[in-house]
């Protein structure tokens, strides 16, 4: 961002800016990586193009072309705008050479082939194609002058990898007890066991939002009993608060709000 504000003064220092590239001279990485990466080499790419550095940003350009999300994008808005913005700062500034490429796709359900054209007004633009079927083999062939990506993603549906929760603050366990099974009916009860992370202090005011699967209704009666007095709220075994809805509970939701979470020792609910 500095090296672009130098550079609309005529004072880019391109030592400086290179300092913090990559090994390739691509893209500028940053220690949170990812979208930020992204903002840091739109920036150094708009830096390049308003220093006429035009051989110099030609790599940067196609790495960007090498990041896009399928679909388009760039993961965030705030990245995409910035990385658009700079690419087309490159693209209506840079005296690039005839651009004008003819790219013929060819996959074994079809008997036509795909045939795309890509010249300096739409070869930015992103053209997707479907076919129902997956590990195909297909036959792609390019003619005339510039640049395209190929992107290929297959679809299909799998069973979600169970995998540790991502949160870094809390812990939180849900386990489905079986109280009582016979042909009318099943019970189970719900228990969760929660407990926030930090040495120093306890969580504040917390809320679970509990969702019960198509079929499974609350126990009225047991929720009810564990309010003060019909007011809707008592402090549990846990010290937690607990508190119910009649309207939430037609919905097969339970809401319960937690004054606290304790740390470092987990509680019930």
């Amino acid at each position: 961002m500095t090296s672009y504000a130098m550079a609309n003064e005529n004072k880019m220092n391109r030592e400086i800016l290179y300092k913090f590239a990559s090994p390739e001279l691509n893209h500028w990485p940053t220690p949170k990586g990812g979208i930020y990466t992204l903002e840091a080499t739109a920036y150094a790419l708009l830096a390049l193009v308003k220093a006429e550095a035009f051989e110099d940003a030609k790599p940067v350009v196609r790495w960007f072309n090498e990041q896009q999300k399928v679909g388009g994008g760039y993961g965030s808005t705030q990245a995409t705008i910035m990385v658009y913005q700079a690419i087309s700062e490159y693209w209506s500034s840079a005296k690039e050479p005839e651009y004008d490429l003819n790219v013929d796709i060819l996959v074994p359900s079809r008997t036509l082939f795909e045939m795309y054209n890509f010249n300096r007004d739409n070869h930015y633009a992103t053209r997707t194609s479907k076919i129902k079927a997956i590990n195909q083999n297909v036959t792609v062939t390019a003619r005339g002058s510039g640049e395209a990506t190929v992107t290929m993603v297959s679809l299909y549906y799998a069973l979600p990898k169970q995998k540790e929760s991502d949160c870094q603050k809390y812990y939180l366990s849900v386990q489905l007890i079986p109280e009582k099974m016979d042909e009318d009916e099943n019970i189970y009860k719900l228990r969760i066991e929660v407990l926030y992370k930090d040495k120093e202090r306890d969580a504040a005011m917390s809320i679970l939002d509990i969702g019960l699967l198509t079929g499974f209704t609350a126990n009225q009666w047991r929720l009810e009993h564990l309010t003060w007095g019909g007011k809707g709220e008592e402090t549990s075994d846990s010290g937690a608060v607990t508190q119910s809805d009649t309207s939430i509970l037609r919905r097969r939701l339970t809401v319960v709000r937690l004054p606290k979470v304790t740390h470092p020792f987990s509680g019930d609910v």
